[in-house]
């Protein structure tokens, strides 16, 4: 289920804002008559981008919740096979 959370949490804003991007603009060319449009679509998602890293930046990861630890493998499980050799 982490996988599905994940693609939708993903594909939906692309879908709205990728999407419908050209549409709004398009409609905000034309209403305002103002080239320039796009690009101050631009420069607003760079700004939102920019604050939402600045905001992250020297956080700690997230604690998954109580994931269990792997347990470590015994030192014969982690020396290599020779060739050649059967394993002990």
């Amino acid at each position: 289920m982490p996988a599905a959370s994940i693609g939708i949490g993903y594909n939906l804003p692309v879908c709205v804002f990728g999407g419908l991007s050209p549409l709004v603009l398009t409609y905000l060319v034309r209403a305002y008559d103002n080239p320039m449009i796009p690009a101050y679509y631009v420069v607003g998602a760079a700004v939102v981008s920019l604050v939402v890293v600045l905001i992250g930046v020297g956080r700690p990861a997230a604690d998954p919740g109580g994931a269990p630890r792997r347990a470590q493998a015994s030192r014969s499980a982690r020396t290599p096979v020779q060739r050649g050799s059967t394993p002990r």
